[in-house]
């Protein structure tokens, strides 16, 4: 099973009173018996407006049957759509950073780059791996932003330090012997780190 620290799904298992998923078929998911590591598995897998509709609705077994393309589905994401805006307007919310990561993965999907880095920035200062995917993106190929490649391999490199990702680690350090030009991009990175320093992982 694929190793999850983003908070946003610790969040989901915390609050999740019923282990609910589905699996996928190559047309479309069905529904089957579920267990919690096919949860995780299919928040994996599923679109920023699919886990959105899921906060709300996650509870509720029957939600699993419902075709995500399906006009059913669409409605109940308008339903809950502006209240998840409103949610993730209070700082003072548990989760706020996760569902804010959430939302700029959402408007990220749906090409509202803009917005996503507004989001992303928000979350990224708590950690929240999806806003920092967002940010790097976003640099590196100049969406809603003046293109940028330190600034996404800024946010490459924390990406990887906050998942421990030793593979990760050790492309950055080839790197930086072929470029040794970059020290200054990894210095900027590891002073992010350093004052986020509770959010470094640790095995």
């Amino acid at each position: 099973m694929k190793k999850i620290i983003i908070c946003l799904y610790l969040t989901i298992l915390f609050f999740a009173k019923n282990s609910v998923s589905s699996e996928y078929s190559d047309q479309e998911k069905i529904v089957k018996v579920i267990t919690p590591d096919q949860e995780i598995n299919w928040l994996n897998k599923a679109s920023a407006k699919e886990i959105i509709v899921w906060w709300y609705e996650g509870k509720k077994e029957e939600f699993f049957k419902i075709n995500p393309s399906s006009d059913e589905f669409n409605k109940l994401f308008e339903n809950h759509f502006d209240n998840f805006k409103k949610e993730c307007l209070n700082e003072h919310y548990q989760s706020v950073h996760c569902m804010q990561g959430l939302l700029s993965q959402y408007y990220f999907e749906n090409q509202e780059y803009r917005k996503a880095i507004y989001w992303a920035r928000k979350a990224s200062d708590f950690g929240d791996l999806s806003a920092i995917v967002v940010l790097k993106r976003c640099y590196f190929n100049g969406l809603g932003v003046i293109k940028n490649i330190e600034e996404g391999l800024k946010w490459f490199i924390i990406q990887i330090s906050l998942q421990g990702d030793a593979e990760g680690n050790n492309l950055v350090k080839k790197m930086l012997d072929s470029n040794p030009a970059i020290k200054k991009v990894i210095d900027n990175a590891n002073t992010w780190l350093k004052e986020h320093e509770e959010l470094i992982y640790r095995p």
